[in-house]
């Protein structure tokens, strides 16, 4: 899957045939972010969407300022 590192992977994403994903490196933030995501269909590690219904941008820089916390916690 690709995705972004910047030291650890912070997010991959993927197209299936009828969805979109967001997969932050960990289910903790999709916990963290449940009442945010209450809309779309999410698993223990990402957020699937479709182009008719798009995770609006400050949600994907929440989800990402999320992971971005957990790897600088980790690295301390």
């Amino acid at each position: 899957m690709p995705g972004f590192r910047i030291g650890r992977i912070v997010a991959g994403y993927a197209a299936f045939t009828h969805h979109l994903g967001l997969y932050p490196d960990s289910g903790s933030v999709i916990a963290r972010l449940s009442a945010e995501l209450a809309g779309w269909k999410t698993s223990k590690s990402g957020v699937l969407f479709t182009p008719a219904h798009p995770l609006p941008v400050p949600l994907v820089h929440r989800i990402l300022d999320l992971r971005l916390a957990e790897i600088a916690a980790i690295g301390r």
